[in-house]
């Protein structure tokens, strides 16, 4: 295999490409390199999910499939600038010259054929990016995930749940969190996707990414979101997230109990630890009788970082029962935590 390219195009694909390898499998370390008439295309495998790129390149010559490590590859590439050669593994560049295992074969096939429906790139990696924080951690079921639901994208993890509405997919899927970041770092203005019986394949530019759908049936996320709400409160966001961060920094416990008391044109914010304590409040527009919440402060904080406005509605109705934190089209939906007195 043969060809000429300049490294740092062949550089910003292999960014991406080497992520997607799996090291604690020798041979899902390599990269796959195929001749594509005056192209080449390159493609990694993790053994879940396939990442290909077409990439144009000069003298591209060879009819054998080259196999090469990944990580190694892009090492090596990332350092250099200017036009690139490569023979069979021997990579030079100006007065420098690398030499990296080949060998040869056909590793990765992928000719399974889907019918492709072209999406809002940009909306769509948007609501999917914002979507992210609510996936469940350390954990393989399909809570890790993100429904893809034809014109909705929601996660959760139990505790807290995010909806945002875009046109996403014929039909309701599951992918993996590592599938969604990869959508979000690889795609930009042109993206298209398509579902197969077990796959899902995102298209676009001269990328493709095909993965694994994950297996289960996600929550009926709908019930989850109340039908009516006794209270109805707008906060301005910058406000309520400064309190929130000063009162975090203050406490420094990551996992605890903040307490939103709601009353007459204030909302007050407390939180303590075994050797700290916080408080403050801002103003809001509030005159029902007052109300006392608990909540955890990172599920708060991530979910009004991702809505895009100036200012949220809160919708709640007892401290039992789930607040709705919403902006636009955008919803969260947050779990209390049962304050004792």
């Amino acid at each position: 295999m043969r060809f000429e390219i300049d490294a740092k195009d062949l550089a910003k694909a292999l960014s991406n490409l080497a992520r997607n390898t799996a090291t604690e499998v020798q041979v899902f370390r390599f990269l796959q390199i195929s001749a594509k008439d005056k192209m080449i295309r390159l493609s990694t495998t993790n053994g879940i999910t396939t990442m290909t790129y077409d990439l144009n390149a000069d003298n591209v010559e060879g009819n054998k499939d080259t196999l090469i490590n990944a990580k190694k590859f892009y090492e090596v590439v990332s350092k250099l600038d200017g036009m690139l050669s490569f023979n069979d593994g021997v990579i030079k560049c100006g007065k420098s010259r690398f030499k990296i295992p080949v060998a040869y074969e056909d590793f990765i096939k992928d000719t399974e054929e889907f019918e492709l429906m072209e999406l809002d790139a940009p909306n769509f990696i948007k609501t999917l990016e914002k979507r992210l924080f609510a996936c469940a951690k350390y954990t393989n079921n399909v809570l890790s995930g993100v429904l893809l639901n034809v014109n909705e994208i929601c996660t959760t993890d139990g505790n807290v749940m995010s909806v945002g509405k875009c046109t996403c997919s014929d039909k309701p899927i599951v992918i993996s969190e590592n599938v969604a970041k990869e959508i979000c770092n690889c795609f930009e203005y042109e993206l298209f996707v398509g579902v197969s019986k077990n796959k899902v394949r995102f298209s676009g530019s001269n990328i493709t990414l095909t993965s694994n759908i994950l297996d289960g049936e996600f929550p009926p996320y709908k019930q989850l979101i109340p039908i009516s709400y006794e209270h109805d409160v707008r906060v301005n966001k910058k406000s309520i997230l400064n309190a929130l961060t000063l009162i975090l920094t203050a406490v420094e416990d990551r996992t605890g109990l903040c307490i939103f008391k709601f009353e007459k044109n204030a909302l007050k914010l407390s939180a303590m630890s075994s050797d700290n304590e916080g408080y403050t409040e801002i103003k809001i527009n509030y005159t029902d009788e007052p109300i006392e919440i608990g909540f955890n402060i990172n599920y708060m904080i991530n979910c009004l970082k991702n809505l895009d406005a100036e200012e949220v509605l809160f919708r709640f109705n007892t401290p039992d029962k789930a607040i709705v934190i919403t902006a636009d089209t955008d919803i969260h939906v947050l779990m209390p935590i049962v304050v004792r007195k």
